[in-house]
């Protein structure tokens, strides 16, 4: 495998960037939140209420993010593979593979 850096070519969805940036800013937030909720003291009806249903959001959440991660994998790894083909000049013996 070759340490080549490769361009990989296609129009960047600035909305969908946005909107990335503003999931990675809210689970991060998140994060934060969760890690600063004292686990040795968690105690109440009130907080296990709540606790149950932001775990189910938080469920509900990873599922769609799992879609998501997979189709993009997917998107990227065609890229990727179509940008390595478009700088592989064919016929040089020095980039075939044997």
């Amino acid at each position: 495998m070759s340490d080549e850096v490769v361009s990989i070519t296609g129009a960047p969805d600035r909305m969908a960037q946005k909107l990335w940036e503003r999931v990675s800013a809210a689970s991060q937030r998140v994060a934060s939140l969760v890690d600063n909720i004292p686990w040795q003291t968690v105690s109440g009806e009130r907080t296990r209420a709540e606790l149950t249903q932001v775990g189910e959001l938080l469920k509900e959440a990873a599922s769609i993010l799992a879609r998501t991660c997979s189709r993009e994998e997917l998107r990227y790894m065609r890229l990727e593979r179509g940008a390595r083909a478009a700088s592989d000049p064919k016929g040089d013996p020095k980039n075939s593979r044997s």
